[in-house]
């Protein structure tokens, strides 16, 4: 897990301040890592490691006890990246929804209710809302990876479509997102992400 992400104002505020990460979505360009999904290690039910911590399972979960890896990272950067310009202030309003699949510095960001302030709004949100339109999220984890003890990365790839009410996708980007994560109190939490290209 890098420190970067470790520390918790800043991750708030680069991630907050950044519009959830994602302010450049959908302007031009695709997608640069163009490498095959791998599918879960295991779809089996949740398998515990010797800390009790689980690392494999189903994505069909809705609450983070017991969760695998996998299942919170798709959970929570669902929630994540899934934006409602119409009926959300900001990119930010996100991160609460997102706020049972995440642990340390996000968790205390959504906690605080930083969606509030700290998000600039741009063009595109102001955009999307007078149009009703919604900014739809698709997440595969590629890849898993124990990075210390209780400690875990995944890579993503991580899809947005802006949605129309009538026309349908409008546009679309794909995009990597590395997250970080930790088990703590009994359960997977999603502590920080950044997007590669």
């Amino acid at each position: 897990m890098s420190r970067t992400h470790r520390a918790g104002a800043r991750v708030a505020a680069s991630v907050l301040a950044a519009g959830i990460g994602g302010a450049v979505l959908i302007s031009g360009c695709g997608a640069k890592d163009t490498a095959p999904v791998v599918a879960p290690v295991s779809p089996s039910p949740v398998v515990p490691r010797e800390d009790g911590a689980p690392m494999h399972g189903d994505y069909g979960i809705e609450t983070p006890q017991n969760a695998t890896v996998q299942q919170v990272t798709v959970n929570a950067l669902t929630q994540i990246y899934t934006w409602q310009p119409a009926i959300e202030p900001n990119r930010g309003a996100a991160l609460i929804r997102a706020k049972d699949w995440l642990g340390g510095p996000l968790l205390a960001a959504a906690e605080a209710g930083l969606s509030e302030s700290g998000v600039r709004h741009d063009a595109d949100w102001d955009r999307w809302a007078a149009n009703g339109e919604i900014v739809s999220a698709t997440v595969r984890v590629r890849e898993v990876q124990e990075t210390g003890p209780g400690l875990a990365e995944a890579r993503t790839s991580v899809t947005q479509r802006v949605m129309g009410q009538r026309s349908g996708v409008i546009a679309e980007k794909t995009f990597t997102v590395l997250a970080e994560l930790e088990y703590s109190g009994g359960a997977w939490g999603l502590t920080g992400y950044r997007e590669t290209y």
